[in-house]
């Protein structure tokens, strides 16, 4: 039995699928050189001090360093869709797939991206979900 006939099923609360649609998207904009998505992902201690200025000090310096590994990790590149290679692509459709079956199940009523059927990005597949109220 190859790899393509594995089937993975996971059971998520509406608290884990978020959790791993932002852990997605924290990927996904890494490697498109948006590195200040990390910060959101921090412990909260370091976002909240009784000192704004403290505060504001470490943000800018997190932030600072967070490029900086970024630039060493990723280079800069004239264009940026090449960086969107086939890992993207499968991380992407994971990533909307959950988006939008959380929007069908949690906010069915909104009418944002989330709401449209997902298209397959790069051609890589897009996977099964299915969501039940319980």
């Amino acid at each position: 039995m190859g790899k393509n006939n594995i089937k993975y099923t996971l059971t998520l609360t509406p608290q884990q699928a978020f959790e791993i649609q932002n852990a997605l998207e924290a990927i996904m904009r890494w490697k498109l050189r948006q590195p200040e998505i990390m910060q959101e992902y921090l412990p909260e201690r370091l976002h909240w001090k009784e000192n704004f200025d403290e505060a504001l000090e470490q943000r800018n310096k997190i932030r600072e360093k967070l490029k900086e590994a970024n630039d060493i990790a990723i280079p800069y590149l004239e264009n940026l869709y090449t960086l969107k290679d086939e890992q993207w692509h499968r991380i992407y459709n994971i990533f909307a797939t959950i988006r939008h079956a959380r929007q069908q199940a949690e906010f069915p009523d909104s009418r944002g991206v989330d709401s449209y059927p997902v298209m397959d990005s790069g051609g890589v597949g897009l996977p099964d979900i299915k969501w039940e109220k319980t």
